[in-house]
């Protein structure tokens, strides 16, 4: 996690970042990329039966960076489960 801080940038407001972060997002100057909230871990793993995993990997448009499971012992309580997490990214 990284800290930015908001600033003035000429007429607008905007972000400076760190060039360990524009590595590790491998963006560059001029660079178009996605910046998207994701659900906390943490609330996804109060769910029972849920198991999250994130790859690392920089946000782009159509590149999957992380995947969640959901297991449960019959479909009733998946589908409650399904349920509770879709309720954590729908908003």
């Amino acid at each position: 996690m990284s800290t930015v801080k908001l600033t003035t940038v000429g007429n607008a407001e905007g972000i400076v970042l760190p060039r360990e972060l524009l590595a590790k997002w491998q963006v560059n100057k001029g660079d178009t990329f996605l910046i998207r909230e994701l659900p906390d871990p943490t609330a996804i793993l109060k769910i029972p039966g849920a198991h999250f995993h994130a790859y690392g990997k920089a946000l782009r448009p159509g590149r999957k960076v992380s995947h969640v499971t959901l297991r449960a012992d019959n479909l009733e309580t998946l589908q409650d489960r399904l349920t509770q997490f879709l309720l954590l990214v729908e908003h």
